[in-house]
């Protein structure tokens, strides 16, 4: 069962529900089966699980002979079959004109690549986020388990990962003070792509401030770009609790996406390396520090430099090898800037992609300026 079949079905089950209004389990499965003939009951469910989970859709118990349970459109999904239906009429709903649009895109896919989910997870949303994957434990690639010894505990963690990227760490732990002693076992894992809410959760982070999206608006955002002529993402997994995982679905687009992410650690150390060694940061240093930092983390690296820059006043040896550190620094990000103009001119046209809106977030011209080859 693929993504985009289910995706399919999701969405019939959502323009069904908001044509006709609140229906019980049974109408509904034999309405959506009506359109998809091959559809198993195991996909049905799984669906309708998703988007209660996904928060698509609601229930309501009615309270007649035996449990009967309607479900019914929540708001979340009267917007997503809004945008739908406006997409199949060729009046699609717009965040802001296109060339915004597709900036605030690419702003997300640079800031948000693949977050590690470092949660300890139960079994049962293990199997979940398998079954929601289409996956079974067989499929995974088992590496040797390392095992740690500390504090009468044996930790064992024993890395498998699909095909598809999923990465998820079985960690067992043996406490041998409990009597008898007892095994307790969970999971972590990091799943491909990024979701809606990766990015609704780290709004309050200070570098992503100058996006300015509400949460309507990101929904919005991805449900209308899905349904592009040539899209520039897909669907690539599920997370344990249904929700949708996107990424770039252009090879040579996220190549360019991680070549610019190279280029802003390199930036951010190089700057650094400058403010410990050399001299304080400039009013456009400072700003830049703040947008990524926050202004009170920016006021406290500010004293931090400041101190290492006394202390390194006196040692020459240091300073010259953070100096060497620096070249050695510059050239590269020189060498990737070639590489992005180079490489990457026809992505950078094909996909409309804001080049220079992004580098004044991770690679500002008063550094540019500073040690851009010429």
């Amino acid at each position: 069962m693929s993504f985009e079949y289910r995706q399919e079905v999701k969405d019939s089950i959502l323009v069904t529900l908001s044509e006709r209004g609140s229906m019980h389990w049974t109408r509904l499965f034999t309405a959506i089966k009506e359109l998809h003939h091959k559809m198993a009951i195991e996909t049905f469910n799984i669906c309708i699980k998703d988007l209660l989970s996904s928060k698509f859709i609601d229930r309501k118990q009615i309270l007649e002979k035996g449990k009967k349970v309607d479900y019914f459109l929540a708001q979340k999904g009267k917007q997503y079959v809004r945008l739908l239906l406006d997409h199949e009429s060729g009046t699609k709903s717009r965040v802001s004109d296109e060339k915004e649009r597709r900036k605030m895109l690419l702003f997300l896919l640079f800031l948000f690549r693949n977050p590690y989910d470092n949660i300890d997870r139960s079994e049962q949303e293990f199997h979940d986020l398998l079954l929601r994957n289409n996956l079974s434990e067989k499929d995974l690639l088992r590496k040797v388990p390392k095992v740690e010894f500390k504090d009468d505990k044996t930790t064992t963690t024993t890395h498998l990962e699909s095909d598809s990227g999923i990465y998820v760490w079985r960690i067992d732990t043996l406490d041998e003070r409990k009597n008898p002693p007892g095994t307790t076992r969970v999971y972590q894992y990091t799943v491909p792509g990024l979701s809606i809410r990766d990015i609704l959760e780290s709004r309050n982070k200070p570098a992503f401030w100058h996006i300015n999206f509400t949460e309507n608006e990101i929904e919005d955002l991805f449900d209308s770009l899905r349904y592009e002529k040539d899209p520039m993402f897909r669907v690539v997994a599920f997370d344990h609790d249904g929700e949708l995982r996107y990424d770039v679905s252009d090879q040579s687009l996220r190549e360019l996406l991680d070549t610019c992410y190279k280029i802003n650690n390199l930036a951010r150390f190089l700057a650094q390396q400058i403010w410990k060694c050399s001299r304080k940061p400039t009013d456009d240093g400072r700003k830049w520090l703040e947008l990524h930092e926050g202004k009170q983390r920016a006021e406290e690296l500010c004293r931090i430099f400041y101190e290492k820059r006394k202390h390194l006043k006196n040692d020459r040896r240091l300073v010259k090898g953070f100096e060497e550190e620096m070249k050695i620094c510059i050239n590269k990000l020189n060498r990737l800037m070639i590489i992005i103009k180079k490489n990457y001119a026809s992505i950078i046209e094909k996909y409309q992609f804001p080049l220079d809106e992004l580098m004044e977030i991770i690679y500002p011209k008063f550094l540019q300026l500073r040690f851009i080859q010429r």
